[in-house]
């Protein structure tokens, strides 16, 4: 059964939500508002949180002003340069249809030599597949893509960006979607008008088809 992403015509439009297994990996500019996109779906599954850059406390600020009952059952600040470690023994006992996210994944990428790299995302690609799970990936959007970053898109299993629109003084957001392993997604519904605030909302009469 697919798990949903909390984004209702997103589900639809993936057949029900994401097949369990998945490795999302999230591109996002610096300043966007990225929280309702990556954690729409802690209202759906309880979900483990890893922060490289921010703490704990700003973190658990972040749900409490949530509109949502997030179900996070954990957050951890991890260090980039152990994270190839820490992160798998945090997730050694990943239960069944339990999610995680990485927030954000940059700081690992540049940690790393990178076969170290690319073992610890297959790591993490066999927990979620064992357990059924949906795991995210924030990065930061770059005109300039790292050897490291390729390795993120290429082992992941969906590829998600939000990318900026600006219109009339106002910045909005398309969400592309140029990857989807294992689901057959038409080109019309790869580029989403998305508005981000308190959650996230689809406005599907300014799709690109």
């Amino acid at each position: 059964m697919a798990h949903q992403t909390g984004i209702a015509e997103l589900d639809r439009k993936f057949g029900g939500g994401i097949p369990p297994g998945t490795l999302v990996a999230v591109e996002a500019p610096p300043r966007a508002q990225r929280e309702p996109l990556l954690c729409a779906g802690a209202e759906k599954r309880a979900t483990k949180y890893f922060t490289t850059i921010r703490s704990e406390g700003t973190i658990e600020k972040q749900f409490e002003r949530a509109p949502v009952d997030a179900a996070v059952e954990s957050i951890s600040e991890i260090h980039p340069e152990s994270a190839s470690e820490t992160i798998p023994e945090e997730l050694s006992g990943l239960g069944d249809g339990q999610d995680f996210i990485i927030d954000v994944i940059d700081p690992i990428e540049a940690s790393v030599d990178q076969q170290t790299y690319a073992t610890f995302l297959n790591d993490l690609t066999e927990r979620l597949r064992d357990s059924d799970s949906v795991g995210y990936l924030h990065g930061y959007a770059s005109d300039k893509i790292s050897t490291q970053r390729q390795v993120t898109l290429d082992i992941a299993d969906f590829v998600w960006r939000l990318v900026p629109v600006t219109s009339r003084g106002e910045i909005n957001y398309m969400l592309e979607i140029p990857k989807t392993n294992g689901l057959n997604l038409p080109a019309k519904d790869r580029y989403l008008e998305i508005s981000i605030g308190t959650g996230v909302d689809i406005d599907q009469t300014r799709n690109i088809g």
